[in-house]
């Protein structure tokens, strides 16, 4: 479809153009009646002949009695669909959503995402939440059975886990050799412990639970490793493994992000090859600095003189339109940088920051968010100065 000539939008992704109906902008909604087409909900449209469904047409739907019910639920005098296509065996008169879950069910069967729900009892059956349900008879993850789930001792617990007087389940997968009775979830990033081990997304973790200790960040250890999001961190020394924080990270996460123990630092639990460990220290920002090298999250800024270099701030910018963005300005004896890149041609020891939006200058030109703007931004700040002195003046002409 030729979007320029659109001459109007009926809902959703429908739209007229040269007297035909689109659905998008290449599927053709075939013998539209356009005086009496409607757009429902989501993928749905009618009009006095057809009910359609992402353009297409839903056959021997009743378009005068077709309605939408909920998500992709809807009905007609005849047969309750989900999309397309007929729900087999689904009643109208007893059809119901079951709060905002996928469930559904009439008087005597029970569905999930348009499919029915063998064995399910319609009579007992109701929604834990959005993905868990049950009957009197079984425990349901979405459209699967927990094995050996019993509905009248089972809780919900958080991250996908549940569990009952005899099992633990992770979605709908049992959790082979867990412990109900200590079973809990961490607070630190959805893992989960019993008295004997530590689990994360339901899988059991290779590591030593009586000397397990959290650290900050994504950070563990135990008596036989440091761990980065419960993964081993090959030659890693825990007797020595600390965590380095940086208080000033752009983001919570980076605030822990480098650690180090007597052989290695790491960034995100990955080595980044330094030789003197003791000598490494956290700046702010993501910077550091270790053994006569600099570093900007984890990676190292090739050319850094470490001994001249210093952080000259941090700058955030908003055009008001959805776009924004940021980052930290540094220098050493020879040249600036921006968020760990050096910026070509600058000169360091003249470099500074003009407001706090990404602007800056040296003794040799002008720059915006680290990239060399010359001429054309220093007008724009002699313009903008000049602005902000007319201001002043009027503002200092008017106070009594």
């Amino acid at each position: 479809m030729n979007t320029n000539k659109i001459r109007r939008y009926l809902g959703g992704d429908y739209a007229i153009n040269d007297d035909k109906v689109w659905y998008w902008d290449d599927i053709l909604v075939k013998d539209a009646h356009i005086p009496t087409f409607q757009y429902l909900f989501d993928f749905f449209a009618k009009d006095k002949n057809n009910v359609y469904y992402g353009g297409r047409k839903i056959q021997d739907a009743d378009p005068k009695t077709f309605k939408h019910i909920s998500g992709r639920y809807a009905n007609d005098r005849q047969n309750v669909y989900y999309g397309a296509e007929i729900l087999k065996g689904a009643r109208i008169d007893s059809f119901q959503i079951l709060g905002t879950s996928e469930f559904t069910k009439d008087a005597t069967h029970v569905f999930h995402q348009g499919n029915m729900l063998s064995g399910a009892d319609a009579k007992t059956f109701n929604v834990i939440d959005c993905q868990f349900a049950k009957d009197s008879k079984r425990v349901y993850f979405r459209d699967t059975v927990l094995k050996n789930a019993n509905p009248n001792r089972f809780i919900l617990l958080e991250n996908h886990y549940s569990k009952d007087e005899n099992s633990v389940y992770y979605m709908e997968k049992q959790i082979q050799n867990a412990d109900p009775q200590s079973f809990k979830v961490s607070d630190k990033y959805g893992c989960a412990e019993d008295k004997f081990a530590v689990y994360d997304d339901g899988n059991r973790m290779d590591i030593d639970k009586e000397s397990f200790i959290s650290l900050d960040g994504f950070y563990d250890k135990d008596n036989n490793s440091a761990y980065y999001f419960f993964k081993p961190i090959a030659g890693s020394d825990p007797r020595t493994f600390k965590v380095l924080k940086d208080e000033y990270a752009k983001d919570y996460y980076k605030k822990a992000e480098y650690a180090k123990d007597k052989n290695h630092v790491y960034y995100s639990g990955k080595n980044i090859q330094c030789k003197s460990p003791s000598s490494f220290r956290v700046l702010k920002y993501g910077y550091a600095i270790g053994d006569k090298t600099t570093y900007y999250e984890g990676n190292i800024i090739e050319g850094c003189h470490a001994s001249s270099f210093k952080i000259i701030g941090k700058y955030s910018w908003d055009d008001n339109n959805g776009c924004y963005g940021g980052g930290v300005y540094a220098t050493d004896k020879h040249f600036a940088y921006n968020n760990g890149n050096r910026i070509k041609k600058s000169h360091g020891p003249t470099f500074k920051m003009v407001g706090t939006e990404g602007r800056a200058k040296d003794k040799n030109t002008f720059y915006s968010g680290g990239t060399r703007f010359g001429g054309a931004l220093k007008t724009a700040l002699i313009a903008e100065s000049l602005i902000r002195c007319i201001i002043d003046k009027c503002r200092r002409t008017r106070s009594p």
